[in-house]
């Protein structure tokens, strides 16, 4: 089977990142989410006082309980979308670096 040189560089570029994929390491997996956790907390919290704080902004007969299970629906959403946008940006920058583009040029 002949590979055009296309191709090839497209598989070895793939396998790369996947190769990439594999070797996260466990400890900055678990940072990353530590700090997305706490990012969202300080949010869910800012978010909850915000009941308190400007009650006129609010529907009348909302409660605080409705609020804060809301914003507790929001916060499990905000850490999943932020979690997939840090992964997907992670593999792009990792497979940037890996590929030379951050070199300053005339530096070896």
């Amino acid at each position: 089977m002949k590979l055009s040189r296309q191709k090839l560089k497209r598989i070895i570029k793939e396998e790369k990142r996947k190769l990439l994929q594999e070797q996260e390491d466990p400890y900055m997996q678990e940072e990353l989410k530590i700090g997305i956790e706490k990012f969202a907390g300080l949010w869910s919290e800012e978010q909850d006082d915000m009941f308190d704080e400007h009650p006129e902004d609010f529907p009348p007969g909302s409660t605080k309980r409705d609020w804060i299970l809301q914003v507790d629906a929001a916060h499990d959403k905000l850490v999943a979308a932020i979690t997939r946008a840090a992964e997907q940006e992670l593999t792009k920058i990792e497979q940037m670096l890996h590929d030379g583009q951050f070199k300053t040029p005339g530096v070896r």
